[in-house]
């Protein structure tokens, strides 16, 4: 299981007013003019985890923010189960996907062209199966939308709102002595959203 607490306080330059590619994403999401969040420290992540083992092999895991474990089987199939920010499984880019950890400008923090189910803080409530094998893994995402885009309150009716996610991570040997990894990231939200058409 994973627990954590999180605060956020300060403020931005102007209030984080005008600027299009703010340097801090954290900083723009605390209370200013408008903003509806509270400087008290909030639940940011609350997960169940559980491991399937599908072989009896068992490969070296480091370690991290979602848990103390040192190996895990090769092939297996994992659930997770509760709140937690999409970019702790999903697109993981050692360059730029964490804004608590990286001081990215907000434009690039994540990929761009993913839409993810987020509150006003980017943590959602759901359920996420993964499935691993040597070379490839399937991770798929149920997860809840907020009421209001980028609101605080989930929408907990999912016949009203919800969102898919499906990744596939292939892992070829592309050159020599370098491993790699190629992510093809789909998802779909349902939710009261605006129309572009």
């Amino acid at each position: 299981m994973v627990f954590d607490l999180e605060e956020a306080s300060g403020g931005g330059i102007s209030n984080s007013n005008g600027v299009a590619g703010f340097t801090n994403i954290d900083v723009v999401r605390i209370p200013g003019e408008g903003s509806p969040l509270s400087t008290a420290p909030c639940l940011a992540r609350a997960t169940v985890r559980y491991v399937f083992p599908l072989s009896r092999d068992r490969e070296e895991a480091e370690p991290g923010q979602q848990g103390v474990v040192t190996s895990l089987p090769v092939r297996r199939l994992e659930f997770h189960v509760g709140k937690f920010p999409l970019p702790d499984f999903l697109d993981g880019n050692a360059i730029g996907s964490d804004s608590h950890l990286q001081f990215m400008n907000w434009t690039v923090v994540n990929n761009g062209a993913w839409d993810y189910a987020a509150d006003t803080r980017g943590y959602t409530v759901g359920v996420l199966a993964d499935l691993d094998a040597p070379h490839w893994s399937l991770r798929f995402v149920e997860a809840l939308m907020p009421k209001i885009a980028n609101g605080i309150d989930f929408e907990w009716n999912l016949s009203r709102a919800r969102a898919h996610n499906l990744e596939l991570e292939v892992s070829p040997r592309l050159l020599a002595n370098r491993s790699g990894r190629i992510r093809l990231l789909a998802y779909r939200n349902v939710a009261d959203l605006g129309s572009y058409r």
